[in-house]
């Protein structure tokens, strides 16, 4: 009898946990933010417009972007090449409004780079977001 009391009591705790866990992992549920980032800037930076393909026209050409501030933010953006060697570099200040930034292509080959947009906030804290773009030539028609 004993037995079968140790048992039937093992078989309820079991049954007790496997119903008990799903309540605990949704209790849990949290929302991804990158690192060394603020929740706070994250809300308030927002891109529009990035095209993973630009053309080129004599190592010349542009990236036009649509930045969103909900609050006073300062605004880079960055081209780095293949190697992580930073080729090109803008910076303006946004507050609370929609601004259009042009990033100027001036001497660049074509290839493969990685575009950053970071904000910094006046608190210091920051938050980037990066893109992989394309440079292509622009074949010109005989």
């Amino acid at each position: 009898m004993k037995i079968s009391f140790v048992t039937f009591t093992g078989i309820i705790l079991l049954s007790l946990s496997a119903a008990a866990q799903p309540l605990i992992a949704a209790s849990l549920a949290t929302s991804a933010t990158p690192l060394n980032s603020s929740p706070l800037v994250i809300e308030n930076f927002s891109v529009y417009g990035i095209q993973s393909h630009y053309w080129l026209v004599n190592g010349q050409g542009e990236i036009p972007i649509t930045v969103t501030a909900h609050s006073h933010l300062l605004i880079s953006i960055y081209l780095y090449d293949q190697d992580d060697n930073e080729k090109i570099q803008t910076a303006t200040f946004i507050n609370n409004r929609t601004k259009e930034i042009t990033l100027p292509l001036e001497n660049i080959a074509a290839g493969d780079y990685r575009l950053v947009i970071t904000a910094l906030a006046t608190n210091h804290e920051s938050s980037s977001k990066s893109f992989a773009v394309k440079l292509s030539n622009a074949v010109s028609e005989p």
